[in-house]
């Protein structure tokens, strides 16, 4: 069990951490169609579903995982590992 200390130090990194994220991204909407879609895509995990069902209804062009394997089903979006999207930005 953490400590007080340590519970306000991981607290305290994880809002900072939230809000410069916040200042660099988009927070995307997730409609009821968007659920629906992603339930009938029939992958094995719901959540990649809905981020790629969600990405694309937003014109995102890509998604960037590590776990690119769950998303090989994925249509009209590109998917990204993390070190081949630091290679490009750079």
């Amino acid at each position: 069990m953490k400590n007080t200390d340590e519970k306000k130090f991981d607290r305290a990194f994880a809002f900072r951490a939230l809000t410069n994220l916040l200042l660099a991204l988009d927070v995307l909407t997730v409609f009821r169609n968007d659920v629906y879609d992603a339930l009938h895509l029939g992958w094995n995990d719901f959540e990649d579903a809905l981020q790629a069902t969600v990405a694309v209804q937003s014109g995102i062009d890509a998604i960037v995982t590590r776990n690119t394997r769950d998303y090989q089903n994925a249509q009209n979006i590109d998917i990204v590992h993390p070190h081949d999207f630091v290679r490009y930005l750079n």
